[in-house]
This record gives structure tokens, sequence and C-alpha cells, in this order.
């Protein structure tokens, strides 16, 4: 039942079991009254009143009534920057500044320009808010891996506040297996991107992780992903483990059948010593890799005795 926006649903009784009690109870005050009436009591309309009160608010408890109302408010435009800080967005490619950097040259002037009820937003494995760009430099990424997908439709939990654009900086390069779909249809999503064409053949280390601390002569898992983009077909791509300078061990992984994709791979690495490690993983693909700065990157453990 609508009236000019305004919804009426019955959750309880329906709607014609409520008329027939409400034809009974009118049929019982009628009665009643009439009682009243011939027995000559006086001032007889208040207990019709309290009888007709009762009568309501037992039909109102029985039907189960909730209103709706469909209205209409405009809302002001309110942006949300996103600027990817995870590990590959440290890369040059090539040129004198690295992809962060010149993502946030770029949303600087977007912001000196458009810079009107602009939220600022860091995000790699999380995200969190920012005061000015100029903070993001030099912090560590939040998390191992790259969800940024997944860590943008947080946004309006964060701040409680619901956002018309947002404006996602990143080389695209999404661990996450989620997609901006999870956005309210009234939410448009733009984005900068950086990196490298579709059409560059190319294999690197995306992310390399290893926990902080570990026991002497116990075992340390090693973890990244590897992402490759249109190298030959069912090629296979080698990553090799280095403890300083000295080579500990390989593994191999195979790229698919179209040479293209992110994978995970995982290193076991164990040391009879104590000391602070640097453990370096580096990609080797045979011929096609064009883009040699990405192929290694490095991570630190401190390994303790008992």
């Amino acid at each position: 039942m609508a009236f000019s926006g305004i919804q009426l649903k019955l959750n309880g009784m329906p709607l014609w079991g409520v008329a027939i009690l409400g034809v009974a109870a009118l049929i019982s005050l009628i009665g009643y009254h009439r009682y009243l009436v011939r027995i000559e009591f006086e001032k007889n309309t208040a207990p019709i009143i309290l009888r007709a009160a009762a009568f309501f608010i037992m039909l109102i408890f029985l039907s189960g009534p909730e209103v709706h109302y469909d209205g209409r408010r405009r809302v002001e435009k309110k942006t949300a920057f996103i600027i990817d800080d995870s590990q590959s967005m440290m890369l040059s490619d090539g040129e004198t500044t690295d992809r962060l950097e010149r993502a946030l040259s770029d949303a600087g002037v977007i912001l000196k320009k458009y810079g009107r009820d602009v939220s600022l937003f860091r995000a790699s494995e999380d995200i969190e808010p920012v005061g000015t760009l100029t903070e993001l430099m030099g912090k560590t990424p939040l998390g191992e891996e790259t969800k940024l997908a997944a860590a943008a439709t947080k946004l309006p939990y964060i701040t409680g506040e619901p956002y018309t654009d947002v404006v996602i900086f990143s080389d695209g390069r999404d661990t996450s297996g989620a997609t901006p779909d999870a956005f309210p249809s009234t939410v448009r999503i733009h984005a900068v991107g950086y990196g490298f064409s579709s059409e560059e053949a190319n294999a690197g280390i995306k992310e390399l992780s290893a926990p902080e601390f570990a026991l002497v002569d116990t075992d340390v898992k090693i973890g990244g992903y590897i992402y490759a983009n249109g190298l030959s077909a069912g090629k296979k791509a080698g990553v090799e483990f280095y403890e300083g300078n000295g080579r500990i061990g390989n593994i191999m992984i195979p790229l698919g059948a179209n040479g293209s994709g992110l994978y995970h791979f995982e290193y076991i690495y164990k040391s009879k010593t104590q000391g602070l490690k640097t453990i370096t993983a580096k990609v080797k693909v045979e011929g096609d890799d064009r883009i040699p700065e990405d192929d290694e990157r490095t991570v630190f453990v401190n390994i303790l005795t008992e």
C-alpha cells in the first residue's frame, strides 16, 4: 500500500484479516454502547473511548505494520583519492621517478584544480586515511600484499561518510581477487594507471615477505608473488634465493598457457647462526624479460637463539 512516497507493509495479519477484526470490534463497540444506555450508565463516553483504543492497539499489534518513506534529496559531491603504496609502486619503469612519486604528483595536480571535499587514503593490503600527500613518502606499505580493490570497499566503514566519487591511483596489480563491483551503484570509480603497457614482455617479483624474527635452525617461510606479462606461452620462471651474496636455493614456477598472470611462491629458509639475515629473491626468465629492474626483492630476518 503506497501513498505519495509512503509505503505501508503489514508483516503480521493480512489486510483482509485486519478488516474483519475491525468490523467485529466496531459491532462490539456499538453493542457495548447500547448496553451502557440500557443500564442508564452516566458519562458513558469515557469507557467507549477506552475500549475503542484497546481494540485499535490490538489491531495494530496483530497487523505488524512497517512504514517506508521513499524520498529524494540532493547529495553533495564528495571524493576519495586512494593512493596505492604497495611494493610494485616503487618501480621507476626506466624514468627518473617511481610510480608512487608520479601518482602523488598527479594527485596533487588534480587536487589543486578540484580539491574541494576530497579525502586522502593510502592502501595496499589495508587502507587508512592520510592528512596530506607528502605523508605518504617513506611510509611502509600496509601489509605484504596488494588487496587494493578489497581495501577500497572499506571506505564507508572507515569514515562513515558516503562518497560520490572514488579515484584510484595504482599500477593495477591487485592480489585480492576482489573487484570494485562491491561499491554501490551510486559511486563513480575512476582509475589513474601506472606501469608498463600490456605489450611489454616482463616478469618480476611483485612482493616478497618473511617473518621479522625467527629462531636458529627452524624453518622460515619466505613468500611472494611473481607477475608475468606477455611472455611466451608455457614458459617457466625460476626464482633464485640469496643470503647476502651467496646463492642458497631456487624454485621453478610454471607461468601458464598464456604467459601472463600473477603466481604465488614459497621458499623454506633455515639458518644455523644468529644475526640479521638479508634474503634476496631474483626471478629468471629466458629471453623475453625486457625490464630487469623489477626482477629482485629483498627481505630481512633477525635470527635469534632461544
